[in-house]
């Protein structure tokens, strides 16, 4: 996250959570399938801890939890088809698990640190006053991940906290420059570089066949604000009017 372009409060620049008896943080999953690291600093609830926390495995573990979700509260997912992406929606464990979900429990107490996976969805609630802090971040590993999760911002129509392509672009370009990149690093941004390239040839000769036209290179393509009107994704590599 050192390569955006503009730190973003929450997810490159930490949060400062204060928290109380029963005070909820409800069920999601961190923006674009990023990782996130969780510090509590103090509590009030020595005995008990600070904050009991709920989270569900990535992959399968993901799908199943959206399942249960969605089976325990189906008029609201009616209303709202994204709902799980929302941090508004708690479910009892115990619901979820008899639906199939597989939900695991901790206790984080003060000086203690939990870290959430890539698709892993979690939640909880506060055992006493704390103060907590949290951010993101991730390693190359987690890159696939986040391409699913820009395509799921794309099929949903949510505007992604950033946009991945020109992070991995600013990534490429400083390569040569950054010794903490190793090589099995540059392999992996290679292979989602070449996700982009397939996936941005293949949009633009569908729209050179429907229309018959050709694309400019624009001036503005790029810039802060650009955003597509349907999927309401960056437009960042190309952009029709």
């Amino acid at each position: 996250l050192k390569y955006l372009a503009h730190d973003i409060n929450g997810i490159s620049v930490p949060w400062l959570y204060c928290g109380s008896l029963f005070t909820s943080f409800c069920y999601h999953v961190e923006d674009l399938h990023m990782m996130s690291i969780n510090y509590m600093h103090e509590s009030d609830c020595e005995e008990t801890g600070g904050k009991i926390w709920y989270g569900s495995p990535p992959g399968e573990g993901a799908l199943l939890f959206e399942a249960a979700l969605r089976s325990s509260v189906p008029r609201l997912f009616e209303a709202q088809p994204d709902l799980g992406h929302d941090i508004v929606t708690m479910v009892s464990p115990v619901e979820l698990i008899d639906r199939g979900a597989k939900v695991y429990r901790t206790i984080q107490r003060p000086g203690e640190f939990v870290v959430t996976l890539p698709q892993s969805y979690h939640g909880g609630f506060s055992l006493g006053f704390n103060v907590g802090e949290a951010v993101n971040f991730f390693t190359p590993d987690c890159l696939p991940w986040m391409r699913s999760g820009v395509e799921i911002c794309r099929f949903y129509r949510r505007q992604p906290v950033f946009c991945l392509t020109e992070l991995l672009m600013a990534v490429a370009e400083r390569i040569p420059f950054h010794a903490d990149l190793t090589e099995r690093d540059a392999i992996i941004l290679e292979n989602e570089l070449t996700e982009i390239c397939d996936d941005e040839s293949q949009i633009r000769w569908i729209v050179v066949r429907a229309l018959g036209g050709f694309f400019d290179v624009a001036d503005d393509i790029g810039e802060q604000g650009q955003v597509c009107s349907l999927c309401r994704q960056w437009c960042f590599l190309s952009l029709l009017r």
